[in-house]
């Protein structure tokens, strides 16, 4: 049975002042960068989005005036029956809550006092984490997923893929690079290893990981838009894939492979044996890619490390030295399980600096250590294991609704697809305020989405 397909968004503007938030946030952020280009990104990208949190959150008090005044003329002057007449919280806004209140508590509890409340250092400290509830909880209670959105999306990945194409040119746009450098310097200069408007190259991988995400769902599920649209969104999504190659950051690549196969799995709309089928396929041919691993010591860089895994020997310079870093941060949870060590205080923790040797003992490579490079490690290791828990129920509460097929709009499959590549990538990615925005957002749209989709279930018009 065939019936009539669902737009993705509504056909008209009908936002709030958050969509509209929402449309000025989406390209501003990702697109400037500061006049100081790559020496100064992190520093100016927190205090821009610290401004657009500071708007949002005037926006919260400014419906709690109007309420208050409401109120007055109803002769309901208390506050507390003021709050008691708002709409009650969803289930995904209470665990980001809960989120909220154990990273204070431990930054309250942090032997590190205000650097986990605050540094110009690291710049994912608690106040950090307050914003990102802040725009969690307003996205999520008053924007849509809407076309505006959507327009707003495609342009500026084109932008940013612009601008990642240009460098590879060895072009210098917005005078990112410093005077006379260019992308191909980082021979010369490895500290110079950035590009696009973001910096870091794990970031950018997993900035496209989601933009490639996001775009090909759009292509494959957006029924009611414009066919040139989807086409335009199937090419950028292409874009995307080709510059995810190119820059070979393997967190990224990886993250977005299993991410994309997973979206496929659950968004294809086919039947259960089919979908069987093709699980057992790819079951089959990552076994079959195991054994011939196993069995071959041929190759170099991340496949040499699959084998010398498959047969026992885990070394700490695996991984770009994320096994050195992972062990390090296990075996020090135990003393701080329960509220960690602060938000971002993980460079002030007493781990050991990581030091990477060549063949002949020289030293080639050395950092401090300042990230889990794994979010939910980075989360547990510095925030505690409430926060990690009330974390990982906000992510299961959001995303249960794009894994059932009842009721899952286009947007939510897009959204969704997204967020499951990101967060994919960021199981081996470090996290920052650079990019981690992005996906409150998103996290955002899709939790606001599925609620008002489980309130009005009949309004809902799929295509079977």
């Amino acid at each position: 049975m065939k019936t009539e397909s669902t737009p993705v968004f509504p056909a008209r503007w009908q936002g709030s002042f958050v969509d509209l938030w929402v449309v000025c946030f989406l390209p501003v952020y990702l697109l400037l960068c500061g006049k100081e280009g790559f020496y100064a990104v992190s520093g100016f990208k927190t205090a821009l989005f610290y401004g657009f949190s500071a708007v949002l959150a005037g926006w919260y008090l400014v419906k709690l005036g109007l309420k208050l005044r409401r109120a007055r003329t109803q002769n309901q002057i208390s506050l507390l029956a003021v709050l008691r007449s708002c709409r009650k919280p969803s289930p995904a806004r209470i665990a980001a809550c809960c989120y909220f209140a154990f990273t204070l508590l431990s930054a309250a509890a942090s032997p590190y006092g205000k650097e986990a409340w605050y540094s110009s250092v690291c710049h994912e400290h608690a106040l950090t984490q307050v914003c990102y509830i802040v725009v969690f909880c307003g996205v999520s209670r008053w924007a849509r997923p809407r076309k505006p959105h959507l327009y707003v999306l495609l342009a500026a990945v084109l932008a940013y893929c612009a601008v990642i194409v240009l460098q590879q040119l060895g072009k210098n746009p917005m005078g990112l690079y410093p005077d006379g450098m260019d992308y191909y310097s980082i021979q010369i200069r490895p500290d110079y290893l950035f590009l696009g408007t973001t910096g870091n190259g794990d970031l950018v991988s997993a900035l496209l990981s989601l933009m490639a995400a996001l775009c090909l769902s759009t292509a494959l599920c957006a029924k009611g838009t414009h066919p040139i649209l989807r086409l335009a969104a199937f090419l950028l999504a292409g874009l995307c894939l080709y510059e995810l190659a190119r820059i070979d950051v393997l967190c990224g690549m990886v993250g977005t492979a299993l991410g994309l196969l997973l979206s496929l799995f659950v968004l294809l709309r086919v039947r259960r044996s089919m979908k069987t089928a093709g699980l057992l396929a790819a079951a089959a041919a990552g076994s079959g890619g195991l054994w011939y691993l196993y069995c071959n010591p041929t190759g170099i860089g991340f496949f040499r490390e699959i084998h010398s895994i498959l047969h026992g020997n885990l070394s700490d310079s695996f991984g770009s030295g994320r096994i050195y870093i992972w062990r390090q941060m296990l075996r020090r949870i135990p003393s701080r399980l329960w509220l960690g060590v602060g938000p971002d205080a993980a460079r002030r923790s007493g781990l050991s600096p990581f030091r990477r040797y060549n063949a002949r003992g020289e030293l080639v490579a050395g950092a401090t250590i300042t990230d889990a490079h794994c979010l939910p490690l980075q989360i547990l290791y510095t925030q505690g294991i409430f926060a990690l828990l009330s974390w990982l129920a906000l992510l299961g509460l959001v995303l249960y609704p794009w894994f059932r097929r009842k009721n899952r709009t286009p947007a939510m499959e897009i959204l969704g697809a997204g967020l499951i590549c990101f967060l994919l990538t960021m199981l081996f990615c470090f996290s920052s305020v650079i990019i981690m925005p992005f996906f409150w957002v998103a996290l955002g749209l899709l939790a606001g989405e599925a609620e008002r989709i489980r309130e009005k279930p009949a309004s809902v018009k799929t295509v079977l």
